[in-house]
């Protein structure tokens, strides 16, 4: 048992001086479990927690990294997923290099534009925008009343416009309707990279756009703004981010006929039918907070307004066994995770031995109860996807089990080991929420369960904490 004033996540040594707010704090001696209060108390105010948590404490913990490890019983090469910078694109990063697996041998250059679907995404999203408060004004005009419930939803798209977020059912989405073009054809921008300043100057137009719409007088003077509207944002992308060819220009000999994006993508993914493409994937999910073999409705990545794909809700171990069937052929997959937590990234390792700031802090606040667990902590809000990578790898034991999980990230080379995280499985039953792989790597329960018209859907941002029973 620990002694009173005790810490025991402190278990490493460290002997060099921290990011300090303040010259004069430096490591002189040992931090051990039997540290006291006053070491700890003076860290913290001169330093963030989670600096002197990950940066000069955990670093040290070699343990860590010699438990986790970096060889895998499966394992798919992907390359790199490239580096969004500074933007939320990771669900493009991750999901383009999924599909650059399914490139035929033949074509050579096997690398998709990010910056082509985020210019149509973007300008879906601001045609979505115009689209619910035209038609809200057009509810107005009829004299029809709003519930509280579509006013609130009203309100939360005006909140948020514009923004980055997405998940694979919008990709596909955008890959359907527009294609895909090479890396060369369409390459990143510097506001690609930074998407900030260009979402900051849409929002303002979007807004404006909402101001002049309440106004209008008639359908015909809506028609005109929302027209003028999208028009200046056409303008805006293609300041920001170039404009997209409708004529492609190709390195590969063998893509001689190909002369547009559509035609692009469906050579490349050898179907002349993309919607088929779409149908060989499905989502499944692992939300505790909902029970199991029911249609969660879930947001997008970065945005919770707006439910926009359907997964199924499966048990962990039937998604992580759904997983390693897909890995087990040299599959990868698409993954929605909290990369927020008990993540090293200088070294790439991921564990639950990984103290959070507040398990530091609570060595010395004492905090009331048990940790909160993973169902509660989904309903409000702390512990819920947002972020998309690939998952390439895994090792199992003898017996089946999974150990450890390896993760393709699109933070670019300088994260973790090369762009890669190798994470325990207790770190994956906490922090991995779906999967979306090919439909060959799930049994027929969840086949069927997921076509039944009579399988019950559930808003997963309608679950309520005070709903909850363990």
């Amino acid at each position: 048992m620990k002694g009173k004033g005790e810490c025991q996540h402190f278990k490493v040594y460290a002997d060099s001086k921290p990011p300090c707010r303040t010259p004069n704090v430096v490591f002189k001696s040992k931090l051990t479990p039997t540290t006291n209060n006053e070491t700890l108390i003076n860290l913290i105010s001169s330093n963030l927690v989670q600096e002197v948590n990950l940066k000069y404490l955990v670093r040290a913990n070699l343990k860590m990294q010699q438990q986790i490890g970096n060889r895998y019983t499966h394992e798919v090469d992907i390359g790199t997923l490239g580096n969004q910078h500074h933007s939320g694109r990771c669900w493009i990063f991750a999901g383009l290099a999924i599909l650059s697996q399914l490139i035929p041998a033949k074509i050579t250059y096997r690398r998709f534009s990010p910056n082509f679907i985020y210019y149509y995404d973007q300008l879906e999203k601001c045609d979505k925008f115009i689209a619910e408060i035209l038609n809200a004004c057009q509810e107005d005009f009829d004299g029809k009343k709003r519930t509280v419930e579509e006013s609130i939803r009203l309100n939360e798209v005006i909140n948020t416009p514009i923004y980055d977020g997405g998940n694979w059912a919008v990709l596909m989405s955008l890959i359907t309707k527009y294609g895909l073009v090479p890396m060369h054809n369409f390459p990143d921008t510097e506001s690609s990279n930074k998407t900030a300043e260009m979402r900051n100057v849409l929002r303002d137009l979007l807004l404006r756009a909402f101001q002049a719409l309440k106004k209008a007088h008639s359908a015909e003077e809506l028609s005109s703004i929302k027209d003028d509207t999208m028009h200046r944002v056409k303008s805006i992308l293609n300041l920001f981010l170039n404009s997209p060819a409708n004529t492609l220009i190709l390195k590969d000999t063998q893509l001689k006929k190909v002369k547009d994006p559509l035609s692009y993508a469906r050579t490349c993914f050898q179907t002349d039918n993309l919607c088929m493409l779409k149908e060989k994937y499905i989502t499944l999910c692992c939300y505790k907070c909902v029970q199991p073999d029911v249609i969660v409705y879930t947001r997008t990545l970065t945005h919770p307004n707006e439910p926009t794909q359907e997964e199924l809700n499966v048990s962990i171990e039937t998604l992580k066994q759904a997983i390693m069937s897909s890995l087990a052929t040299g599959v990868p997959v698409f993954a929605a995770v909290n990369i927020s937590n008990r993540v090293d990234s200088e070294s790439g390792f991921a564990n639950m031995d990984l103290p959070t700031p507040m398990e530091i802090v609570s060595e010395l606040t004492m905090p009331i109860g048990s940790e909160v667990d993973r169902a509660l902590s989904e309903m409000a809000g702390h512990n819920l996807p947002n972020h998309a990578v690939a998952i390439t790898g895994v090792e199992v034991n003898s017996g089946g089990k999974p150990l450890k999980w390896r993760l393709h990230n699109s933070y670019g080379n300088s994260f973790g080991s090369k762009g890669v995280l190798h994470v325990a499985d207790s770190w994956f039953n906490q922090y991995v929420f779906s999967a979306t792989l090919r439909r060959d790597y799930i049994n027929e329960k969840e086949k069927y369960t997921h076509k039944s018209a009579s399988t019950p859907k559930v808003d997963l941002a309608l679950v309520r904490p005070f709903d909850y029973r363990d």
